[in-house]
């Protein structure tokens, strides 16, 4: 079985499965097809409007393509190095993960295992509020449940060093070296 959500389409709600064909045969079999799909009429991220589809196209034609693979994740990895680096600066023990594209600093030194190994290194919640606002202040987003950033094909280097400069900014006088 294969699942991929929401980066299939690039921000558009959209999501594809697929299955081997046996395991097709006993969903279908225990699950037959209802005859309301989308009964409210709204939309869902299996809807597959013209939109929905024509999106999808389009992100594996021209996002999801090997050259944009290489540009984030060279982004993926100068934000990491640059994040390490600014906690070393500044004497902090916290840690960066990072998947692919998809980098988040934990508030611990720690290598989750799980998800509740990543909420619980979050125990500071003011501090965690004021990073937040700070960089956005900035013009600077991480996920609102994380302290996470991706790259993407349209990221450059000078925002991942906008970012980096940014964020030295509003940790500086938390540490106390300002």
């Amino acid at each position: 079985m294969i699942v991929i959500g929401k980066p299939i389409a690039s921000g558009i709600p959209a999501a594809v499965y697929g299955f081997a064909s046996d395991l097709a045969r006993t969903i279908e079999s225990r699950y037959p097809a209802p005859e309301d799909e989308d009964a409210l009429g709204i939309g869902t991220t299996l809807t597959g409007s013209a939109v929905t589809l024509a999106a999808i196209r389009g992100t594996l034609e021209h996002v999801l393509t090997e050259e944009a693979h290489r540009h984030m994740n060279a982004l993926a990895e100068h934000y990491e190095a640059g994040v390490k680096s600014l906690f070393a600066d500044l004497g902090l023990d916290w840690s960066v993960i990072r998947m692919g594209t998809r980098i988040e600093f934990l508030y611990e030194n720690t290598n989750p295992r799980n998800g509740s190994d990543v909420l619980n290194s979050f125990k500071d919640y003011d501090l965690n509020a004021y990073l937040h606002v700070a960089l956005l202040n900035r013009g600077f987003v991480l996920t609102p449940s994380h302290n996470m950033a991706l790259m993407c094909p349209a990221t450059t280097r000078a925002q991942v060093d906008a970012f980096h400069a940014a964020f030295r900014e509003v940790l500086e006088p938390v540490v106390g070296r300002d």
